[in-house]
């Protein structure tokens, strides 16, 4: 098995690169001033779209709830709620480059 890849208690494979592109987000998400879609791909060379599928992810999975302030055009993303997720674990898991 390789150290990427290991069985969930679901009997699914998970990836665990596809995760810690999920905490690359949530870090980013944090520590970002004013997180848009573009600077959270400049933070995290993740493309748009995968974004926009780690977020349905983490409401999905993880019960994350990630608000957009300040309408459309000008706005930027928050975490209101980590859901499961442990925030301290993953910031620190992430160092401070996130």
């Amino acid at each position: 098995m390789a150290t990427e890849d290991f069985k969930s208690n679901f009997g699914g494979d998970v990836q665990a690169r596809s995760f810690s592109r999920v905490c690359g987000v949530l870090a980013a998400l944090e520590r970002l001033e004013k997180p848009d879609l573009q600077s959270l791909v400049d933070k995290t060379d993740i493309p748009r779209r995968s974004i926009l599928g780690i977020f349905d992810r983490l409401q999905r999975e993880y019960h994350v709830v990630i608000e957009r302030q300040m309408g459309r055009r000008y706005g930027f993303y928050r975490v209101l709620d980590w859901g499961v997720l442990n925030r301290e674990r993953i910031l620190e898991s992430q160092g401070e480059e996130g």
